[in-house]
């Protein structure tokens, strides 16, 4: 088993794990925005100043908040979940894990449907 994570997976992994959490509107490319978690943002629902970026950092936009100067999205997570670093890496580890077994097994069901 591979322990090891390329960033795009995690940042996929991370980001479906969010959506889970928040609301997330995607605006881009691997970019988000959405209400701060952190901050509460606003009280109008259509005014949204947390950018989760491409290179997998958060941002709030609204003056004062903690993560104005940028969080990784791992902390991000793990604020809304409350479960720690370690154990979102862990689960991002499983679920790769669990991808590329799924993966693995349709490929040799595949191969061997050809053979016969």
């Amino acid at each position: 088993m591979n322990l090891i994570l390329d960033k795009h997976s995690l940042l996929v992994y991370i980001i479906d794990e969010l959506k889970s959490w928040m609301r997330l509107e995607r605006i881009g490319h691997n970019k988000y925005v959405c209400r701060c978690p952190v901050c509460g943002d606003s009280k109008n629902k259509r005014i949204k100043r947390g950018y989760i970026m491409p290179s997998g950092v958060y941002k709030c936009y609204n003056g004062g908040c903690v993560c104005e100067t940028g969080w990784p999205v791992v902390k991000l997570l793990s604020h809304v979940s409350g479960r720690s670093v370690g154990e979102i890496y862990g689960g991002a580890v499983k679920n790769e894990h669990r991808t590329e077994f799924v993966s693995n097994t349709t490929e040799t069901v595949q191969r061997e449907s050809s053979v016969e």
